[in-house]
């Protein structure tokens, strides 16, 4: 019964139009791991980073930000 409860409600959300995202086995997103490394790389530089969960990162600095890591533009 909780099986095709979770399948009714997936098909519900992409029948109204959500976004499906697999899970898979993973708990939380993986870019979370990346995010910390570079706010931790930001504190490094002694950048004052101010941010709650990831959700808004802000710093008195601009940043540039790619794959290669963060750059600190003075």
């Amino acid at each position: 019964m909780a099986i095709a409860n979770r399948l009714a409600r997936s098909i519900f959300k992409v029948l109204a139009g959500d976004k499906y995202k697999e899970l898979g086995y993973m708990r939380g997103d993986p870019k979370d791991d990346q995010i910390a490394k570079l706010v931790k790389q930001l504190k490094s530089l002694g950048v004052q980073v101010f941010h709650h969960k990831h959700q808004t990162i802000v710093s008195k600095e601009k940043l540039i930000v790619d794959d290669t890591g963060v750059i600190v533009v003075r």
